[in-house]
């Protein structure tokens, strides 16, 4: 496929220079589309190819949590045990994978509990008095023993970026 030259807004703009900071940005759904518009149309809003209000529902229709990816994923996810087929993939040649897998329910520590110090830390502790910051200690020591807690089997989604990507993830590293 050819190089597709990337417009984030319109050209001779200067509303974001992406390359001028050292901060890092992040760019949001709103923003996505409005680079899918810009590029399409080749960062001159004369062409006319594709409207803005096309290009966000085509980023909607793609990214949403019950849009085009979510529902392939979703609709055979991956076994809860070891089988021949591993659930629905989304493959993006050059870009990469999307996946799920199954996450058993599994033991796991309570955040709040220090296990190296066999002690809890309540939020706020420097508010309670002594009194109260026992019995807190107690009520979370009977609920979780040793600050242990169960943690729900869920499903997860993956990604596993594609040649292409890594291959420029390892250029830029590289340069």
């Amino acid at each position: 496929m050819a190089d597709v030259n990337v417009y984030f807004f319109e050209k001779g703009t200067k509303k974001r220079d992406l390359s001028a900071t050292d901060k890092d940005q992040n760019l949001n759904k709103k923003e996505l589309s409005e680079a899918l518009y810009w590029t399409i149309n080749g960062g001159d809003k004369e062409s006319g190819r594709i409207t803005k209000a096309l290009s966000q529902e085509i980023i909607t229709a793609l990214f949403d949590e019950s849009g085009i990816i979510a529902d392939f994923l979703f609709a055979k996810p991956a076994p809860k045990r070891k089988a021949k087929h591993s659930g629905n993939k989304v493959t993006i040649p050059g870009f990469g994978t999307f996946s799920t897998r199954y996450r058993k329910e599994r033991d796991g520590i309570h955040p709040a509990y220090n296990k190296n110090a066999k002690k809890w830390n309540v939020p706020n502790a420097d508010k309670l008095s002594a009194k109260d910051l026992a019995k807190k200690e107690k009520d979370l020591n009977k609920k979780y023993k040793d600050g242990k807690i169960k943690i729900d089997a869920t499903y997860v989604v993956s990604f596993k970026a594609g040649k292409g990507l890594k291959e420029r993830a390892h250029g830029k590293a590289n340069k």
